[in-house]
C-alpha cells in the first residue's frame, strides 16, 4: 500500500534538516518513546516525563499531554482560529498544515507543529536524563524563538 500522506508539507519548510527529520520520524512513529521502547523489548515503566501522568506514546507527548495542550492553545490564541485536537499527530499536523492562512505567514504556520514537537522532545528528554523542568512560560518562548 502507498502512503498518501502529503510528506512535502514537512520536506518543504525552512526548518532545519534535523527537525525535518525529527517531525517525519514522529509522524511515522519510529521515534524513541517509553511505548515505542518497551514494543522493542525495553522493559522500561512507562509514565510521560512531562505530566507524570499518562503512558508516554507519540500521540500522547505531542498532543494530548497537558504540557503539548499548553503549546497548541498558545499557537491557536495567537491565530485566533477554532481548533480542535484530532486523534494522531498524523492527522493534526495534515489538517494543520493544509489550513488557508494568510500568505504572509503561511510558511511560518506549516512550521509550527514542528516546532512545538522538538521543543516537547527536547524538554522531555531534558526532564528524563538531567532532571531539569523547564518553566512553562519558558518553554513557550522557546517554541516561538524556534520559528525563526
Amino acid at each position: 500500500m502507498i502512503d498518501q500522506w502529503p510528506w512535502k508539507l514537512i520536506w518543504k519548510t525552512r526548518l532545519p534538516p534535523k527537525i525535518k527529520c525529527f517531525t517525519w520520524t514522529t509522524l511515522k512513529n519510529g521515534i524513541l518513546t517509553l511505548d515505542n521502547l518497551n514494543r522493542r523489548k525495553l522493559q522500561l515503566v512507562n509514565r510521560c516525563f512531562m505530566c507524570l501522568n499518562s503512558l508516554e506514546s507519540v500521540n500522547h507527548l505531542f498532543q494530548h499531554c497537558p504540557v503539548a495542550t499548553t503549546l497548541w492553545n498558545m499557537f491557536i490564541s495567537i491565530a485566533g482560529i477554532n481548533w480542535i485536537l484530532l486523534q494522531s499527530v498524523k492527522e493534526v499536523v495534515g489538517s494543520w498544515s493544509l489550513r488557508e492562512v494568510d500568505s504572509p505567514i503561511k510558511k511560518t504556520w506549516q512550521m509550527i507543529s514542528s516546532c512545538i514537537f522538538w521543543c516537547i522532545w527536547k524538554e522531555s528528554n531534558l526532564r528524563c536524563f538531567d532532571g531539569i523542568s523547564t518553566p512553562i512560560s519558558s518553554l513557550k518562548s522557546f517554541c516561538v524563538i524556534s520559528l525563526f
